[in-house]
């Protein structure tokens, strides 16, 4: 509330003592106005007449302010007369007085003939007020007639001690009958204060919801402030609307009252036809276009805008509906063949402007086909426009291009590109889209692009047969078919762009194989999709980025990168069974188990589901072998043996070592051993290490001699593994390797050679933060004869950590060792042993690193 109340109200604003207004029909935002009414009625009650005025804009509430502030009165003892303006009776005399006669007539068993006349009307009043207080309640005297006006005046000048109240309410940028006797009545000298009601605020209008709506979605409420924009009228509508579990959205319009009330105050202020083309044109809709498209004469059309901004329906600035749920409802109600000359005269007007295709070809969706000739080629043009900007976005504006004259091909290639922008973001919406494509066309090119698209999404929503099959009469794409049967990709082989995420996908599983996808890689390819708004290709790249840091030992980094990748799956509609999705679950709940962290890794496994009905797919038997790790690391030593014979005979269907799951072959065949399935873990241990001899790099051949060492108890495999794994792409594998190394050797009881490996895993096992495989060491190393010199999470020792915070502090060598009183062979000796600890090579890196090893450093 805001205005300027006289000095009366303003001294006794608060209500008495024990006096509240609570149950009151005010409660729509702001209580202040009405306070001051009421406090203007408890003066009233002891002698302290006069006259308020309430002001505001179309829907304000000055009505409803009007009827709380009578229901209190009564209740207050006052006798409540109501009377209101009508713009029918504008040029009636004495129309507004003649309702105060007409409703005083009877009072006390009076007669009221002659009554409208100033002098008598008041001897009336000052006489009903010895009985009771008097409160007259009139509404819109904007359009009361002078002669009413002039009464009024002649009344307010001679109750200010009476218990008489006058409230009057007076709706803004409405042209007035007699703005001097309306001045009049808000000059201070008769005017007790001035109410003015403003629009609510965001948090009012949510308020305001939440209390008529219990209940009501974030979404809802926020799509009531957006409709009415803090109008109490368009607000009540709003929540009739929400409450009636009417969808609320820039499209929805008011019911049939509102609507009524909405077309008689724009028509009364400005043509019809006027405010129908600015609610259809939208931001299209300039003052020199409105002269156009209506035919109005400019001196006209700047008159009407300007009634209708005055009177809170536009903006001030430019000719637009300042409430949304105003311009839908006026939409809404127009006819198609009036929308259609309406954007056709748009249309026309920008192309001689010169506009750009698209801003023309957001009038054309409304024209019949062939509206012009150059419809087609700017529709054509627009919607490639639009496909590469908005993608899915664009499916309406494709439609109706779809609907001119076009050549079958030109129309197959719009929906292919329409589909790729569907995969990107909404892959639920793209096999549509490829499918009328190849309903489109002849030409084998694009029915080849439209399969393999469609391909694209079956194998997203976890439909591999179809997919498969979507795939065979694809002319080149037979090494993709790898991604089904987990087979290595044949060298030299490129990669269709029809093909989009499978393809990237195949190279970047087939580089992860051959130990050359590097993070770098993955991150230029996420920024690449990212920039494009291409979810899929972004979840791709960080899929596979957080398996390359998950190889690295960078657990943190990899479970952020992989539950991102999830987030963006399910984002773009892939289902939680296709391959992608279980390939991140997979991931998570390895770089979880190994972190420590078994309540995640559970919860991973249990987001993908889908383990009633597994595929053929290699994905399946991925998610098989984690479930297996979560439930060992739970405990559950049976469940997870169970999981791993169902992985294994998924392997015995499969001859040979699937590429893209070497690790977790590996990984399957340790999880084998320690659930006491010694003789399946040999086997596969020997299969794995036959298919890694044959064509694997250094990180595959490690891996496979890794698991066969373990499953044989070979510590010269084991040592082999340190050395193919002896590399920071590799840093988890390697600490394992260690830590598996040493235990053979403590069974062996070479307890020196054991405590060694089991240090060396031990402290990379740290610096990766795998908690797991701390403890594990930690355990061995104890059952070795070893003892802790500092209990983890603490890798370096206490000289190491010292020299190690003055070098990353800045000081020199020399400077480090006269102030340790060292040699200064001694600390180098201490920085190399912790670069190696802390995974870094060189003095800069030093501060990070201590500092992420909860060290500090200055």
């Amino acid at each position: 509330m805001s205005g300027t109340p006289g000095p009366s109200v303003l001294e006794s604003a608060a209500l008495p003592a024990g006096v509240s207004p609570a149950g009151t029909c005010w409660d729509w935002g702001d209580r202040a106005p009405f306070d001051v009414l009421a406090a203007a009625v408890h003066r009233g009650r002891s002698g302290e007449g006069g006259t308020l005025l309430v002001r505001g804009r179309f829907g304000s509430g000055r009505s409803t302010l009007l009827r709380a502030i009578a229901s209190f009165a009564e209740r207050e003892g006052f006798l409540t007369l109501r009377s209101f303006g009508h713009l029918a009776e504008k040029d009636v005399p004495l129309g507004l007085i003649d309702q105060l006669v007409d409703a005083l007539d009877g009072v006390d068993g009076r007669s009221m003939d002659g009554a409208a006349d100033g002098h008598a009307l008041y001897r009336v009043l000052r006489e009903l007020t010895r009985r009771s207080p008097v409160l007259l309640c009139l509404d819109d005297v904007q359009w009361a007639d002078p002669a009413s006006l002039r009464r009024l005046g002649f009344l307010a000048r001679r109750i200010e001690n009476l218990p008489l109240l006058v409230v009057a309410a007076v709706r803004d940028g409405e042209p007035l009958a007699d703005p001097a006797a309306v001045a009049e009545l808000a000059e201070e000298r008769l005017c007790r204060g001035v109410v003015t009601l403003e629009p609510l605020t965001r948090p009012e209008t949510m308020e305001v919801v939440r209390r008529h709506v219990p209940g009501a979605a974030d979404e809802a409420v926020a799509a009531c402030w957006r409709l009415a924009r803090g109008n109490r009228l368009l607000l009540r509508e709003a929540v009739a609307l929400l409450a009636a579990r009417i969808p609320l959205t820039d499209r929805t319009g008011a019911g049939p009252e509102l609507t009524a009330r909405l077309t008689a105050d724009l028509r009364r202020l400005a043509p019809l036809t006027l405010a129908t083309a600015i609610a259809e044109l939208g931001d299209s809709a300039d003052r020199e276009m409105l002269v156009h498209v209506t035919g109005l004469p400019e001196h006209d059309c700047e008159d009407a805008l300007r009634a209708l901004a005055a009177a809170g329906f536009l903006r001030a600035d430019r000719p637009v509906f300042v409430h949304p749920l105003v311009q839908a409802t006026v939409a809404a109600h127009t006819s198609a063949a009036v929308r259609a000359v309406l954007h056709g005269s748009a249309a026309c007007r920008l192309r001689t402007r010169r506009a750009q295709a698209e801003r023309i070809a957001r009038h054309l969706v409304h024209v019949a086909p062939g509206f012009r000739p150059w419809t087609a080629e700017t529709l054509l043009f627009a919607a490639r426009a639009e496909i590469a900007r908005s993608g899915p976005a664009a499916a309406p504006l494709i439609e109706r291009t779809l609907r001119e004259k076009l050549p079958d091909d030109v129309g197959a290639e719009l929906m292919i590109e329409l589909g790729r922008a569907f995969l990107r973001r909404e892959i639920p919406g793209a096999p549509s889209c490829f499918d009328r494509a190849a309903a489109l066309t002849a030409d084998p090119r694009l029915l080849s692009e439209a399969a393999a698209g469609k391909a694209v999404a079956l194998f997203h929503l976890g439909r591999p047969d179809d997919a498969r099959a979507a795939l065979r009469p694809v002319a080149g794409s037979g090494p993709l078919l790898s991604l089904f049967t987990a087979c290595p990709v044949p060298a030299g082989w490129v990669p269709r762009a029809g093909l989009m995420h499978l393809d990237v996908l195949v190279r970047c599983l087939g580089l992860l194989g051959d130990d050359r996808l590097t993070e770098e890689m993955c991150e230029r390819r996420a920024g690449f999709a990212r920039r494009r708004g291409d979810l899929c290709g972004e979840a791709v790249a960080l899929l596979m980025r957080g398996l390359v840091t998950l190889r690295a030992g960078r657990l943190a980094q990899a479970r952020a990168d992989l539950a991102a990748a999830s987030a963006l799956l399910a984002d773009a509609g892939a289902a939680p069974t296709a391959a992608l999705p279980r390939l991140a679950f997979a991931g998570q709940a390895e770089a979880a188990v190994r972190s420590g962290d078994a309540g995640a890794a559970a919860a991973a496994v249990e987001a993908a589901g889908g383990f009633d009905r597994p595929t053929s797919g290699w994905w399946d038997a991925l998610l098989l072998a984690a479930r297996a790790e979560v439930h060992l690391a739970q405990g559950e030593a049976d469940r997870a043996r169970a999981d791993l014979l169902e992985f294994l005979d998924w392997l015995d269907d499969r001859p040979g070592a699937p590429g893209p799951i070497t690790s977790w072959c590996a990984r399957a065949t340790i999880l084998a051993c320690r659930v006491g399935l010694g003789d399946h873990a040999r086997r596969l241990a020997s299969q794995v290490l036959g298919a890694a001899e044959a064509s694997g790099g250094p990180r595959r051949l490690g891996l496979a001699l890794h698991a066969f060492g373990v499953a044989h108890g070979d510590v010269d495999c084991l040592q082999r593994a340190i050395r193919l794994l002896a590399d920071p792409r590799t840093r988890l594998c390697a600490a394992e390797a260690h830590v598996d190394l040493g235990a053979e050797l403590r069974r062996r009881r070479q307890y020196r050679r054991a405590r060694h490996h089991l240090r060396e895993g031990l402290t990379l096992g740290v610096v990766c933060g795998a908690k797991t495989l701390i403890v594990r060491a930690c355990d061995e190393l104890l059952s070795a004869g070893g003892r802790l010199r500092r209990m983890p999470p603490h890798l370096l020792t206490n000289g190491e950590e010292r020299v190690a915070v003055l070098a990353g502090e800045g000081l020199t060598n020399g400077e480090i060792a006269r102030r340790l009183c060292i040699t200064r062979r001694t600390v180098e000796t201490h920085l190399t042993h912790t670069y190696r600890k802390l995974g870094i090579t060189n003095r800069s890196e030093l501060p990070r690193a201590l500092h992420s090893h909860g060290i500090p450093c200055g």
